[in-house]
């Protein structure tokens, strides 16, 4: 879809480009550009030696800057949603499903705070928008264009919200256009101050069956959703190249989740089986890409830990703003890995879902039942070391993770005790 074919209801943006802005430009504030793939494991990627599938776009952005190889999520899409958001582990903020609670402070109120512009554009899966129309809006974006869960198609014909209402004409329109020409709309109207454009996909989820299928009457495959995702990516990339925007926008992308299971990849000519909804590294390990020419280094590869929790005071740190000091955050910023020196990395990542739970380093992996894996050795988790078994190293982990989980679900019963 062409820009100057977009239906009318994206071009009205009420914003005003004031002095202030100017002003936070000038200070060198970057702007940020944060995308989340639905349902994309690692493996998926030609950057990581994934080869069943055709990423140029996503080879070209992390050409251009860093990948990283040691980046985890939860295993389902609205917990990911959550924590990447408020900074926070699900421990603390939510149940099975992952809704966001109305006490949760985002990215997007910090950012928007700080004298951002926000919009956030593509899968909101934190509540059934018909039943509070102005959720995304309380969150801290100021524009959005949305599918809001499961109130209608995502894809072909989508039924989408911009900001609080109900989208028109869409019946004709392809979802992942729709939010990504609305994203590169705001990014042009809001080029001469910072923005936030967070860009959490539609792709590569399937969809449902009684969503109206493509032009051909089918559904991509998922190796056509796959690339269909590498094109989005390309399109907003290309914008900001065209906007003269690239050297001053940090551009992160990763992917919300393992992929679906009944999906296999190819990488450095291993077969992998995706694990959306495992607590292994199938269905947690997802890519982390980021570029910023002239500030990150071209071709680097960074092997640091990170969680979802670390882009909240990531993104803060990027906008000179401040995180909430009323409440944990769990997240550490990665910035001085982007910029090459990273001191005092991140020694271990947590995940829970739906009351399963693990905490990890680098080369060992502690499950709250007591299973202990050697990952550097077993990283499909087929030899678990039972509990008073294993050599002194594997001895030595277990104590000390063992007593990291305990702490952190100490201080997340208190702090929900207060």
């Amino acid at each position: 879809m062409h820009l100057n074919t977009f239906p009318l209801w994206i071009v009205p943006f009420a914003i005003c480009i004031a002095a202030a802005g100017g002003a936070l430009a000038a200070q060198g504030k970057p702007n940020i550009v944060l995308i989340m793939a639905d349902d994309l494991g690692y493996e998926c990627l030609g950057s990581y030696g994934g080869t069943s599938y055709q990423t140029p776009n996503l080879d070209a952005l992390t050409a251009s800057g860093m990948r990283f190889t040691n980046c985890f999520s939860t295993p389902k899409c609205s917990p990911s949603r959550v924590t990447i958001m408020s900074g926070r582990y699900t421990l603390r903020t939510t149940t099975t499903w992952g809704l966001l609670p109305e006490k949760e402070i985002t990215f997007g109120h910090v950012l928007r705070d700080a004298g951002y512009a926000t919009a956030l554009a593509g899968k909101w899966q934190m509540v059934l928008l018909k039943k509070d129309p102005g959720h995304v809006r309380r969150f801290g974006f100021q524009e959005s264009a949305v599918w809001a869960w499961h109130e209608g198609a995502r894809y072909y014909k989508p039924m989408l919200y911009h900001n609080d209402t109900v989208m028109v004409d869409t019946k004709d329109s392809y979802g992942p256009d729709l939010y990504c020409d609305f994203l590169i709309n705001f990014i042009e109207a809001n080029k001469d101050k910072p923005f936030l454009a967070y860009y959490p996909m539609a792709l590569t989820h399937w969809p449902k069956k009684d969503e109206p299928p493509g032009p051909n009457g089918k559904h991509l495959e998922f190796k056509g959703m796959v690339e269909e995702m590498d094109r989005q990516v390309g399109k907003l990339t290309a914008a900001l190249d065209r906007l003269g925007l690239r050297e001053n926008t940090v551009i992160l992308f990763t992917g919300d989740n393992g992929t679906p299971t009944n999906v296999t990849s190819v990488v450095n000519g291993r077969k992998i089986r995706g694990g959306k909804a495992k607590l292994t590294d199938a269905g947690t390990r997802v890519p982390l890409l980021a570029s910023w020419p002239g500030t990150i280094k071209a071709g680097s590869v960074n092997h640091d830990l990170v969680d979802f929790t670390d882009f909240m005071p990531t993104l803060a740190e990027l906008a000179g703003a401040i995180v909430p000091k009323d409440r944990v955050i769990d997240g550490q910023s990665f910035v001085a890995a982007l910029k090459g020196n990273n001191p005092k990395p991140r020694q271990w990542v947590y995940t829970w879902w739906n009351g399963k739970e693990w905490l990890r380093d680098k080369d060992w992996k502690l499950y709250a039942d007591g299973r202990l894996y050697h990952m550097k050795t077993d990283a499909a988790e087929k030899e678990p070391i039972k509990k008073g078994a294993g050599d002194a190293d594997a001895n030595v982990a277990r104590t000390r993770l063992a007593g990291l989980m305990a702490d952190l679900k100490k201080n997340a019963t208190d702090e929900r005790g207060r």
